[in-house]
Protein backbone atom coordinates (compact mmCIF):
# COMPACT_ATOMS: atom_id res chain seq x y z
CA UNK A 1 0.00 0.00 0.00
CA UNK A 2 1.00 3.58 -0.84
CA UNK A 3 1.47 6.51 2.11
CA UNK A 4 -1.13 8.47 0.49
CA UNK A 5 -0.83 11.60 2.85
CA UNK A 6 3.14 11.63 2.75
CA UNK A 7 2.90 11.52 -1.01
CA UNK A 8 0.11 14.40 -1.07
CA UNK A 9 2.31 16.36 1.25
CA UNK A 10 5.81 16.11 -0.60
CA UNK A 11 4.06 16.94 -4.11
CA UNK A 12 2.64 19.94 -2.84
CA UNK A 13 5.38 21.37 -1.83
CA UNK A 14 7.81 20.13 -4.95
CA UNK A 15 7.57 22.73 -7.70
CA UNK A 16 7.55 19.77 -10.76
CA UNK A 17 5.31 17.67 -9.09
CA UNK A 18 2.96 20.62 -8.71
CA UNK A 19 3.35 21.50 -12.40
CA UNK A 20 2.53 17.92 -13.04
CA UNK A 21 -0.53 18.02 -10.67
CA UNK A 22 -2.17 21.50 -12.38
CA UNK A 23 -1.91 19.51 -15.92
CA UNK A 24 -3.96 17.01 -14.52
CA UNK A 25 -6.17 18.98 -12.42
CA UNK A 26 -6.81 21.03 -16.07
CA UNK A 27 -7.59 18.08 -17.70
CA UNK A 28 -9.77 16.30 -15.10
CA UNK A 29 -11.72 19.05 -13.24
CA UNK A 30 -14.12 20.17 -15.92
CA UNK A 31 -15.38 16.60 -15.68
CA UNK A 32 -16.45 16.60 -12.30
CA UNK A 33 -18.13 19.57 -12.47
CA UNK A 34 -20.23 18.70 -16.01
CA UNK A 35 -21.38 14.79 -14.88
CA UNK A 36 -24.92 13.97 -15.81
CA UNK A 37 -27.11 13.49 -12.99
CA UNK A 38 -30.05 12.28 -14.53
CA UNK A 39 -30.48 9.01 -13.80
CA UNK A 40 -32.89 5.81 -14.02
CA UNK A 41 -31.59 3.77 -11.03
CA UNK A 42 -29.26 3.55 -8.18
CA UNK A 43 -25.67 5.02 -8.16
CA UNK A 44 -22.75 4.29 -6.00
CA UNK A 45 -22.93 7.69 -4.56
CA UNK A 46 -26.45 6.04 -2.87
CA UNK A 47 -24.27 3.75 -0.48
CA UNK A 48 -25.51 4.24 3.00
CA UNK A 49 -28.35 6.45 2.08
CA UNK A 50 -31.95 6.57 3.35
CA UNK A 51 -33.82 4.09 1.00
CA UNK A 52 -36.72 6.60 0.78
CA UNK A 53 -34.69 9.39 -0.36
CA UNK A 54 -33.09 7.22 -2.99
CA UNK A 55 -36.45 6.16 -4.09
CA UNK A 56 -37.34 9.78 -4.87
CA UNK A 57 -34.09 10.34 -6.68
CA UNK A 58 -34.58 7.78 -8.84
CA UNK A 59 -38.41 8.19 -9.62
CA UNK A 60 -37.29 12.02 -10.54
CA UNK A 61 -38.55 14.25 -7.43
CA UNK A 62 -36.89 17.72 -7.97
CA UNK A 63 -34.05 18.74 -5.58
CA UNK A 64 -33.66 22.06 -4.23
CA UNK A 65 -30.64 23.26 -2.85
CA UNK A 66 -29.48 26.69 -0.86
CA UNK A 67 -26.57 28.53 -2.28
CA UNK A 68 -25.06 27.85 1.07
CA UNK A 69 -24.29 24.15 0.60
CA UNK A 70 -23.09 24.61 -3.23
CA UNK A 71 -21.22 27.59 -1.70
CA UNK A 72 -19.59 25.82 1.52
CA UNK A 73 -20.17 22.14 0.96
CA UNK A 74 -20.21 20.71 -2.69
CA UNK A 75 -17.84 23.32 -4.16
CA UNK A 76 -15.18 23.02 -1.42
CA UNK A 77 -15.00 19.57 -1.00
CA UNK A 78 -15.08 18.40 -4.49
CA UNK A 79 -11.94 20.76 -4.89
CA UNK A 80 -9.87 20.22 -2.46
CA UNK A 81 -10.15 16.25 -2.73
CA UNK A 82 -10.07 16.83 -7.09
CA UNK A 83 -6.73 18.62 -5.92
CA UNK A 84 -5.46 16.31 -3.67
CA UNK A 85 -5.90 13.37 -5.90
CA UNK A 86 -4.14 15.13 -8.97
CA UNK A 87 -1.47 15.75 -6.60
CA UNK A 88 -1.24 12.26 -5.41
CA UNK A 89 -1.63 10.47 -9.22
CA UNK A 90 1.60 13.46 -10.14
CA UNK A 91 3.21 11.94 -7.29
CA UNK A 92 2.72 8.43 -8.16
CA UNK A 93 3.19 8.97 -11.95
CA UNK A 94 6.88 10.71 -11.02
CA UNK A 95 7.18 6.50 -9.82
CA UNK A 96 6.05 4.82 -12.60
CA UNK A 97 2.75 3.85 -11.61
CA UNK A 98 -0.34 4.17 -14.04
CA UNK A 99 -3.46 6.42 -12.63
CA UNK A 100 -6.95 7.44 -13.30
CA UNK A 101 -8.82 9.79 -11.87
CA UNK A 102 -13.11 10.33 -12.15
CA UNK A 103 -12.52 7.05 -13.73
CA UNK A 104 -16.51 5.36 -14.29
CA UNK A 105 -17.24 1.83 -13.14
CA UNK A 106 -20.03 -0.12 -12.42
CA UNK A 107 -21.19 -2.77 -9.86
CA UNK A 108 -23.72 -5.44 -11.15
CA UNK A 109 -24.86 -2.14 -13.29
CA UNK A 110 -24.73 0.05 -10.71
CA UNK A 111 -22.61 2.99 -11.97
CA UNK A 112 -20.19 5.20 -10.14
CA UNK A 113 -16.76 7.44 -10.50
CA UNK A 114 -13.73 6.59 -8.68
CA UNK A 115 -11.94 9.34 -7.56
CA UNK A 116 -8.60 7.67 -7.99
CA UNK A 117 -6.95 4.10 -9.02
CA UNK A 118 -3.75 3.57 -9.20
CA UNK A 119 -1.88 0.72 -10.57
CA UNK A 120 1.93 0.07 -10.72
CA UNK A 121 3.13 -3.30 -12.83
CA UNK A 122 5.55 -5.47 -13.48
CA UNK A 123 6.50 -6.95 -16.96
CA UNK A 124 3.75 -9.87 -16.78
CA UNK A 125 1.82 -8.45 -13.44
CA UNK A 126 0.41 -6.28 -11.06
CA UNK A 127 2.62 -5.89 -7.52
CA UNK A 128 0.35 -2.92 -6.52
CA UNK A 129 -2.86 -1.13 -6.73
CA UNK A 130 -5.71 -0.05 -5.14
CA UNK A 131 -8.52 2.94 -5.05
CA UNK A 132 -8.63 6.17 -3.10
CA UNK A 133 -11.64 8.42 -2.12
CA UNK A 134 -11.45 11.61 -0.89
CA UNK A 135 -14.08 13.10 1.82
CA UNK A 136 -15.07 16.01 3.00
CA UNK A 137 -16.44 15.83 6.53
CA UNK A 138 -18.91 17.72 8.38
CA UNK A 139 -17.18 17.40 12.02
CA UNK A 140 -14.58 18.65 12.81
CA UNK A 141 -13.29 15.27 13.29
CA UNK A 142 -11.29 13.59 10.21
CA UNK A 143 -13.04 10.28 10.23
CA UNK A 144 -14.39 8.71 7.38
CA UNK A 145 -18.22 7.64 8.26
CA UNK A 146 -20.39 4.64 7.15
CA UNK A 147 -21.09 5.54 3.53
CA UNK A 148 -18.01 6.54 2.92
CA UNK A 149 -16.36 3.24 3.54
CA UNK A 150 -19.54 1.59 1.89
CA UNK A 151 -18.91 3.39 -1.18
CA UNK A 152 -15.02 2.83 -1.40
CA UNK A 153 -15.76 -1.06 -1.05
CA UNK A 154 -18.50 -0.77 -3.33
CA UNK A 155 -15.73 0.49 -6.18
CA UNK A 156 -12.95 -2.31 -4.94
CA UNK A 157 -15.86 -5.08 -5.69
CA UNK A 158 -16.42 -3.14 -8.87
CA UNK A 159 -12.55 -3.10 -9.93
CA UNK A 160 -11.55 -6.72 -8.15
CA UNK A 161 -9.16 -4.30 -5.88
CA UNK A 162 -8.24 -5.42 -2.69
CA UNK A 163 -7.67 -2.25 -0.71
CA UNK A 164 -8.59 0.98 -0.39
CA UNK A 165 -8.31 4.22 1.15
CA UNK A 166 -10.64 6.59 2.51
CA UNK A 167 -8.84 10.73 2.67
CA UNK A 168 -10.93 12.04 5.47
CA UNK A 169 -10.70 15.93 5.46
CA UNK A 170 -11.82 18.08 8.14
CA UNK A 171 -12.77 21.60 7.96
CA UNK A 172 -9.93 23.59 7.63
CA UNK A 173 -7.71 21.11 7.48
CA UNK A 174 -4.33 21.24 9.47
CA UNK A 175 -2.01 18.30 10.09
CA UNK A 176 -5.03 16.88 12.71
CA UNK A 177 -7.51 17.38 10.39
CA UNK A 178 -6.06 14.35 7.85
CA UNK A 179 -6.92 10.83 8.13
CA UNK A 180 -6.29 7.85 5.73
CA UNK A 181 -7.97 5.11 6.83
CA UNK A 182 -7.02 1.85 4.69
CA UNK A 183 -9.97 -1.08 4.29
CA UNK A 184 -9.62 -4.56 2.55
CA UNK A 185 -12.94 -5.58 -0.33
CA UNK A 186 -12.78 -9.15 1.78
CA UNK A 187 -13.45 -7.81 5.11
CA UNK A 188 -16.21 -5.33 4.08
CA UNK A 189 -18.09 -7.53 0.73
CA UNK A 190 -20.62 -9.16 2.96
CA UNK A 191 -21.56 -5.14 4.24
CA UNK A 192 -21.74 -4.48 0.60
CA UNK A 193 -23.82 -6.73 -0.86
CA UNK A 194 -26.20 -6.16 2.58
CA UNK A 195 -26.08 -2.50 1.63
CA UNK A 196 -27.10 -2.91 -1.96
CA UNK A 197 -30.41 -5.62 -1.13
CA UNK A 198 -31.71 -2.83 1.17
CA UNK A 199 -31.01 -0.15 -1.67
CA UNK A 200 -32.71 -2.60 -4.14
CA UNK A 201 -36.35 -1.51 -2.17
CA UNK A 202 -35.74 2.41 -4.08
CA UNK A 203 -36.08 0.47 -7.55
CA UNK A 204 -39.44 -0.50 -6.45
CA UNK A 205 -43.13 0.41 -7.78
CA UNK A 206 -44.07 1.95 -4.15
CA UNK A 207 -42.23 4.01 -1.91
CA UNK A 208 -40.42 2.30 0.73
CA UNK A 209 -40.69 3.45 3.90
CA UNK A 210 -37.79 5.91 5.72
CA UNK A 211 -35.04 3.43 7.04
CA UNK A 212 -32.42 6.27 8.50
CA UNK A 213 -30.41 5.24 11.06
CA UNK A 214 -30.51 7.29 14.35
CA UNK A 215 -27.07 7.89 14.90
CA UNK A 216 -26.86 9.36 10.98
CA UNK A 217 -30.57 11.70 12.00
CA UNK A 218 -28.21 14.54 10.87
CA UNK A 219 -28.37 13.64 7.36
CA UNK A 220 -32.20 14.24 6.87
CA UNK A 221 -31.60 17.67 7.03
CA UNK A 222 -32.60 19.39 3.65
CA UNK A 223 -33.84 15.94 2.04
CA UNK A 224 -35.93 16.46 -0.59
CA UNK A 225 -38.55 14.03 1.00
CA UNK A 226 -40.63 16.38 2.23
CA UNK A 227 -43.12 13.31 3.30
CA UNK A 228 -40.68 12.26 5.52
CA UNK A 229 -41.82 12.08 9.27
CA UNK A 230 -37.69 12.68 10.02
CA UNK A 231 -37.42 15.62 7.78
CA UNK A 232 -36.72 18.62 9.46
CA UNK A 233 -39.15 20.24 6.65
CA UNK A 234 -41.29 17.96 7.42
CA UNK A 235 -45.19 18.64 5.42
CA UNK A 236 -48.16 15.88 6.50
CA UNK A 237 -49.98 14.84 4.07
CA UNK A 238 -53.19 16.81 4.13
CA UNK A 239 -55.55 14.63 1.73
CA UNK A 240 -56.83 12.53 4.10
CA UNK A 241 -57.74 15.58 6.80
CA UNK A 242 -59.60 17.12 3.93
CA UNK A 243 -61.36 14.48 2.74
CA UNK A 244 -62.32 13.96 6.47
CA UNK A 245 -63.78 17.23 6.49
CA UNK A 246 -66.05 16.69 3.83
CA UNK A 247 -67.90 13.87 5.09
Amino acid sequence: MIDVEARIRSAATNETLRAAASAIWKRVAPTIFSQNHERNGLRVSDAGNCVRQVFAKVNGTPESFESQVYLFNLDEGTMTGCWWACLLAASLEADFYRTALELEVSYEGTPGHVDLYYELWTATEHIDRGIVEFKKTGSWKAAPQRWHVLQLCTYLAAKGVEDGAVVSIAPAAKVDKVAVTWYKLSEQREAIEAEWARLSAALGPVEPVEDVNTNERFRCKGCIVKACTLNDDYVPDILPQLENSLR
